[in-house]
């Protein structure tokens, strides 16, 4: 069981439920005979934009467990072992989630791991998204995700969506506890009942130090002159902290987030508080004085705890 101090700046990450419109995907391949292409379609459904296990692994099964790169991954996979397509039993595809920087872009990526493909030949396994929906897969409007055949290795471009983890090395994690308590005593003082509702509830507010703006808003991701400093994509609409509101205001009700300290570990908490949901501006506080770098406070009222503190 890790702690935040340990875990950073891969940690925390926030994780949400995406609604994913049926998606068809292209897997281009060439085993030997020639470059084949073979489709298929992932299944409209709601989708974690991060849920991994131990290991790192994102998750394709069970239902209502899946995340969107371990359903990409697991398309991938059936398209490799399908019959009346590629045909390689043994073909798997694993979608293992890291930090990386590339191009001086840094992210929360997915390589994807491909084994058991026996020989590959140029150029690799290409997966595209021909009828779009590539940005919920972190991919860029036409672009692709290639597992080489010289590493069995691929990365997507940038951020999927239904996640926000703004790469702090820092990161302050406050709690408090309390209880929905009536308490009463007799005229005398020689009775008293206290008389308690529910389990005792959780407030946990996660503060990010320093953000760059390009990790808060759409408008600033898009300049240049924010997005650049904070190394990350001006075409990228995934990661913002504007992506955390829009999913807790538009989630109905009960609306769940994940808050991952490591994989495998967090809590189920809600995002409740008003001000929080009327705009971004609660959760704000300039450091910069000039709009550059922000505190950022995330407060959640924590439900249940998976492998977690």
């Amino acid at each position: 069981m890790a702690y935040l101090d340990q875990t950073t700046p891969e940690f925390a990450v926030i994780s949400w439920l995406v609604d994913l419109p049926a998606t068809q995907i292209d897997v281009t391949a060439d085993f030997g005979a020639g470059p084949a292409t073979f489709s298929t379609t992932i299944p409209a459904g709601q989708y974690w934009g991060f849920n991994t296990n131990a290991a790192g692994v994102d998750l394709s099964v069970p239902p209502g467990e899946e995340s969107l790169m371990g359903a990409l991954a697991a398309a991938v996979q059936f398209l490799l072992t399908d019959p009346g397509s590629f045909n390689i039993p043994g073909a798997v595809i694993t979608p293992v989630r890291l930090w990386r920087e590339t191009l001086g872009v840094r992210r929360l990526a997915t390589r994807f791991d491909a084994s058991g493909v026996g020989g590959l030949l140029a150029p690799g396994i290409n997966i595209t998204f021909p009828l779009g929906n590539e940005l919920f897969f972190g991919e860029k409007p036409g672009g692709s995700i290639t597992i080489s055949n010289l590493t069995f290795q691929g990365f997507n471009d940038i951020n999927n969506a239904g996640y926000y983890a703004p790469y702090n090395l820092t990161i302050l994690d406050t709690r408090n506890f309390n209880n929905t308590v009536y308490s009463a005593e007799s005229i005398s003082g020689n009775r008293t009942e206290v008389v308690s509702w529910g389990n005792e509830k959780e407030g946990r507010v996660l503060t990010f130090p320093f953000v760059y703006a390009a990790y808060v808003y759409d408008y600033r991701r898009s300049l240049p002159v924010f997005s650049n400093v904070a190394l990350t994509d001006v075409d990228d609409p995934n990661n913002l902290l504007q992506r955390v509101r829009e999913a807790a205001v538009g989630g109905g009700q009960n609306f769940i987030f994940r808050v991952f300290q490591d994989n495998a570990e967090y809590s189920e908490s809600y995002l409740i508080q008003q001000d929080r949901l009327d705009n971004l501006d609660g959760y704000l506080e300039d450091v910069s004085g000039n709009g550059q770098l922000f505190s950022v406070s995330i407060p959640f009222r924590t439900i249940n705890k998976v492998g977690a503190l």
